[in-house]
């Protein structure tokens, strides 16, 4: 929602006035950067030019800030309003889920039960079949061999496809079923480091814990050296 207060807003002559402003420190920033500080006399006018940018840069946070000030304090209202209602929401559906969860994991036993009895009975009557078969055969009874023999093959079928169904809760037009998920846990720290130690990504990131020791007091960190460097400010 635009802000009509005077001198505040992307509308307001101040704003536009900044705009001018930074668009000029643009332009100068850049034949800066094609010409290069080659004399003492540029060295003097880049810093006036690093002063006015930081005071440029002051006045744009400034302005931005008051914009935003009234609408962080209308999401703040906002977010005080919703926030409980939906952290509550949040937390009784966790529970219903844990509940649910437990009844459908024994439901899930129950039918994984049922398929194992299942598929013994079938593996049985397979078993059972073929050898029947055999029998038959033994007897010179071809037909009755070639009969016992299709009921094996069925048998086997059957045991192959006793397999329980995944159980879920349907109620309301809303299905709930039990997933899986890979949860990684780290159970050696060390050969995780190992693994990991040619990772792109991990110099970044011991630099950033080493750099956070350093800041914290620690004189030396095992692997690491602190180097000065100098630059503009």
């Amino acid at each position: 929602m635009p802000d009509d207060t005077p001198g505040i807003g992307h509308n307001s002559d101040e704003f536009q006035s900044l705009r001018d402003r930074i668009n000029d420190f643009g332009q100068t920033a850049k034949e800066w950067g094609q010409n290069g500080c080659e004399t003492e006399d540029d060295e003097r006018r880049l810093n006036a030019f690093i002063s006015e940018a930081r005071q440029l840069s002051k006045d744009i946070e400034a302005m931005r800030k008051a914009e935003k000030a009234p609408h962080d304090a209308a999401i703040k209202d906002i977010q005080g309003r919703y926030k409980p209602m939906v952290n509550l929401a949040k937390q009784a559906t966790d529970i219903a889920k844990e509940l649910l969860g437990s009844y459908l994991r024994k439901r899930q036993a129950e039918a994984d039960e049922r398929a194992r009895q299942e598929r013994a009975a079938a593996e049985e009557a397979a078993k059972k079949a073929a050898e029947e078969a055999a029998d038959a055969e033994a007897r010179g009874d071809l037909l009755g061999a070639a009969e016992k023999a299709k009921q094996a093959d069925e048998a086997e079928k059957q045991a192959e496809k006793s397999t329980a169904e995944k159980v879920a809760s349907r109620g309301d037009g809303a299905t709930v079923s039990m997933r899986k998920r890979r949860v990684v846990k780290i159970v050696s720290i060390r050969s995780a480091m190992l693994h990991f130690e040619n990772h792109p990504e991990m110099e970044s990131l011991i630099t950033k814990l080493a750099r956070a020791d350093y800041m914290s007091g620690a004189e030396k960190v095992p692997g690491t050296i602190v180097e000065i460097e100098e630059y503009a400010a």
